[in-house]
């Protein structure tokens, strides 16, 4: 949560190469395959023509909106189901049941379960209703590398929002010692799995969000740029937990935001609380702003406001962006 904090220590490009995650599966048949994965840049149309199908068909099975919108890591389903070879697996919601809880049980991420049944992170589940539970392929498997060619006017800021990936891990993949690119360069894209939430680590975030009135998509990006979606991680600057909390905010915070939370440097739940009500108040005082707010919770807002961003908070802010573009499901916004 300060400066140059937890990238010493933890490297976001490899906390997304080395925790296994559960990556969606195309499975594969005679007939074809019966899922796809949305890849960055793909349209409904062209997706339609590849697979011989229509756009209004993928609208139906997917229970998409009007617009068709979709985005990359999007898993879609391409056949009913109907010839003995189902797509998902449904679930009857049980009383009590929460999306957070079946995800895990089920062994998919809560996006992706969202997702397939076109609802929001917040949505109630009412008993008896069903759910898609989208099928997922074996742990540690990760989606392969894309290749783009560079245009001009673009960035590699640009590049990384195009494709939902963050600015390190670009740099990282094709050896680049500096945001500098030329028109015509061809690089390697990284499409690295995201680490899977714990059952506890959703809940405490999703909760933390809740009370402090923060997206919680913001949230889950904001953390995992932080930690990883780890507790137990404390940087070189002292920097504590999944928030990554320094000790004179997080006894402030603890003060006049988040009363109760006095555990924020060992429990889950408290680190959690304390990030969300601070960086809550960083959106408010300014007024909304969430690269602001993002920019002032790494860099520090006093720092921020009197010297803007630093090069390194950009990337930071824009990495941010990035992976919440990915956590959240189609159909929602922030």
């Amino acid at each position: 949560m300060r400066f140059a904090s937890v990238r010493v220590l933890v490297p976001l490009a490899l906390i997304l190469v080395t925790l296994i995650a559960v990556v969606p599966h195309i499975s594969a048949s005679e007939r074809g395959p019966s899922t796809y994965i949305v890849q960055p840049g793909d349209t409904l149309s062209e997706i339609a023509d590849r697979f011989g199908t229509t756009v209004e068909a993928l609208v139906a099975l997917n229970g998409l909106d009007d617009a068709g919108r979709i985005v990359a890591g999007q898993s879609l389903r391409l056949t009913s189901g109907s010839d003995g070879a189902p797509s998902s697996r449904v679930y009857r919601v049980q009383p009590g049941d929460t999306l957070w809880e079946i995800a895990q049980a089920q062994g998919v991420s809560v996006p992706d379960l969202a997702s397939a049944n076109g609802m929001s992170i917040t949505d109630v589940l009412r008993t008896g209703m069903e759910l898609h539970i989208p099928s997922t392929a074996p742990i540690g498997i990760a989606p392969a590398d894309r290749i783009h060619v560079v245009s001009a006017g673009e960035t590699l800021s640009s590049i990384a929002d195009d494709f939902a990936v963050t600015v390190d891990s670009l740099r990282s993949a094709n050896g680049l010692e500096s945001d500098l690119i030329r028109v015509g360069q061809t690089l390697r894209v990284p499409q690295q799995a995201l680490p899977q939430l714990s059952k506890q680590t959703a809940a405490a975030l999703h909760e933390a969000a809740s009370e402090s009135g923060v997206d919680p998509y913001l949230l889950l990006a904001l953390s995992l740029m932080e930690s990883g979606w780890q507790n137990h991680v404390v940087s070189s600057t002292g920097a504590v937990g999944l928030m990554q909390l320094m000790p004179e905010t997080a006894e402030w915070t603890v003060d006049h935001l988040a009363t109760g939370a006095d555990h924020w440097d060992g429990s889950l739940e408290d680190n959690a609380r304390v990030g969300a009500a601070y960086f809550g108040h960083l959106l408010f005082i300014e007024g909304g702003d969430v690269e602001g707010a993002l920019a002032s919770y790494y860099q520090g807002w006093a720092s921020y406001k009197q010297y803007g961003m630093y090069e390194e908070t950009r990337d930071y802010v824009d990495d941010v962006l990035a992976l919440e573009a990915r956590l959240r499901p189609r159909g929602t916004s922030g």
